[in-house]
């Protein structure tokens, strides 16, 4: 079969809006990754209906393209859809296990591990999460790091620590503080801490003297935020290269065994982080 030249990038409709920025750094490493292996990119953007109620996109039914990246987790139905096209199908930056499809995975347990440990070393006890784990396995992991860190520190899981700032649809919802207070928050992006930390400044506590907060994914809102936010942070570059790599390597061996790369972290300390003792 002649091949294309065009790799179909699926991306679900909510990691596309003004406000992310993370997927949109991604696809600009994929797009720029691509064009050096003399490959062309073809942007789809998957709505919620489509999610719903799967449907083959029509570039797909046109063999426009020789296969798909899926930047970002669409619905299990959806992706089950894809891999009977027999396209070649790279997940990226999700993974389903037991669908047997090649994946680039941030390590997000790790990550959020070391976020919380990074709080409980400083002397932390009271340490909060913001994100809703029925969203993404992503989240999910994230918090798993977050819970791991908390046993092995021998600090109980306190439920009301845990906030959400989306609903289940995946709707921004306010952001409400426990009653009582933790010392420390990580959060499940940098959007959701800064987010957060406007809510804490509006309630009148100060970052970090009164409350410290560790973000996820070192994006722009790190940096503009005020404090600037110590992060998690994810390597976007290296994540876009390996799924075009692997997504050629796919292509010339359709029967390879399906891999799956997980791209470690690593902290960056900015200003967002105190110990407790300096609460006034």
């Amino acid at each position: 079969m002649c091949k294309a030249g065009y790799i179909a990038v699926l991306v679900p409709e909510v990691f596309m809006e003004t406000e992310e920025i993370f997927y949109t750094s991604i696809y600009k490493y994929l797009y720029a990754e691509a064009i050096r292996k003399s490959y062309f990119l073809t942007l789809y953007v998957v709505t919620k209906k489509e999610e719903q109620n799967p449907v083959l996109p029509p570039l797909l039914k046109a063999d426009k393209v020789d296969g798909i990246i899926l930047l970002g987790q669409l619905a299990l139905n959806y992706v089950k859809m894809l891999k009977a096209s027999a396209l070649p199908v790279v997940l990226l930056d999700f993974n389903y296990t037991g669908l047997g499809l090649n994946c680039i995975c941030t390590d997000n347990i790790e990550g959020m591990y070391k976020a919380t440990k990074c709080l409980i070393q400083k002397g932390h006890t009271k340490i909060g999460f913001v994100g809703n784990i029925h969203l993404t396995n992503s989240i999910r992991d994230r918090y798993l790091g977050y819970y791991r860190a908390l046993i092995e520190g021998g600090i109980p899981i306190n439920s009301q620590f845990i906030v959400q700032e989306r609903d289940d649809a995946n709707n921004y919802i306010p952001i409400v503080l426990p009653e009582k207070m933790p010392t420390a928050f990580v959060c499940n992006s940098d959007q959701a801490a800064f987010r957060l930390m406007e809510t804490l400044e509006r309630a009148n506590f100060r970052i970090p003297e009164d409350v410290s907060v560790i973000g996820f994914d070192d994006t722009l809102y790190s940096i503009t935020s005020h404090p600037k936010l110590t992060t998690v942070s994810v390597n976007r570059k290296s994540m876009a290269e390996n799924a075009v790599t692997m997504f050629l390597d796919l292509l010339e061996n359709s029967s390879m065994i399906p891999r799956k790369i997980v791209i470690s972290t690593t902290i960056i300390d900015r200003n967002s982080v105190a110990g407790p003792k300096s609460r006034s």
